[in-house]
Formats: C-alpha cells, structure tokens, sequence
C-alpha cells in the first residue's frame, strides 16, 4: 500500500506551483515597472512639444514685425516691441496654446469657472539684443525665446525643463 501513495502521479506538486506563481509575479512587477517609465516619457513628450511650439510661435511673432532699415541713412523703422531688453523679460504664464489669463479674460470674455480648469504650465520669456552699430547698415538683432515648465513625469518637486531657441533678425532694407 505504500508503494501506491510512493509512485509519481501525472500533475504538478504544490512546490512547483509556488515557484511557478513567484516567477510569474516578478515578471508582472517588471512589466508594470515599464508601463510607468513609458506613461512618464509620454508626458515629458508632450511637454517638450508643447513647449517648442510655444517658442517657436513666439520667435515667428517677432520675425514677422516691422524692421527695417534705410540702407542709405541708417535710419530704422523698428516695431517697438522688438526694442533690445536688458535681460530675460519677466516669464509670462501661458496654457499649451500660448495664452496668459489676461489673455483669455480679454479676448475670449473668460469666466472665473472657465480659468479655474486652464492650465497655466508654462512659463515664456524673451531676450532681444541689438547687434552691432543699429545705425550702420546691416543692423541686426538676436531674439532668444525661453520656454520652462514644472516637470509632471518626476515625482521631486522642483524640476524644471526648458526649451530655448535663438535667432539672428537681419533688418530688411526699404528704399
């Protein structure tokens, strides 16, 4: 009788389950590991994104103003706001569209309810530098746009990501 419970009956044993279910947990662990990674790299994505397009709006604003020079006089026709600044300007809150609050308050009549839900992220600011002698043709400026945001995919408060980009503005001459 013995001999029967001794012989090795067909299925698994408790033991092999057990590492079975261990192997198998670590495995789920790893792989819910790479879902919060990927949804992380998702967000720093569409940040960056977000915000590159937001400095590049903002440098295609200043390229398209007035500056122009006469090439015989030196005299410029600048649009004021393309005036040389002594340093970043003061970052200006904007949503993902590169609106301010004033902004939506002034353009679009927003409500209180309607801004308590917009998210203001990211912050842009502007450097404009005058290039070489503006009197002398061949005036030149430099616009550098900076664009920072607090960054959502890291759990440490304080992180900050930026995007900057800059740009030579050559004066167009006019007769």
């Amino acid at each position: 009788m013995m001999e029967h419970f001794l012989k090795r009956k067909s299925g698994f044993t408790l033991l092999e389950v057990l590492i079975s279910v261990i192997l198998l947990s670590i495995g789920m662990v790893a792989m819910a590991n790479l879902q919060v990674l990927g949804l992380r790299g998702n967000v720093d994505g569409e940040d960056r994104g977000n915000a590159a397009a937001l400095a590049s709006a903002q440098l295609n604003e200043f390229i398209s103003m007035q500056y122009e020079q006469n090439p015989e006089t030196g005299e410029l026709n600048v649009d004021g706001r393309l005036a040389a600044t002594t340093g970043y300007t003061t970052p200006r809150a904007v949503n993902k569209n590169g609106l301010s609050r004033p902004d939506l308050i002034a353009d679009f009549g927003a409500s209180d309810e309607q801004l308590f839900h917009e998210q203001f992220r990211y912050n842009l600011s502007w450097l404009i530098e005058d290039v070489g002698v503006q009197t002398l043709p061949g005036a030149s400026k430099r616009i550098s746009i900076r664009v920072t945001w607090q960054d959502r995919s890291v759990q440490v408060f304080g992180e900050v990501g930026t995007v900057s980009i800059s740009q030579f503005r050559v004066a167009a001459k006019y007769m």
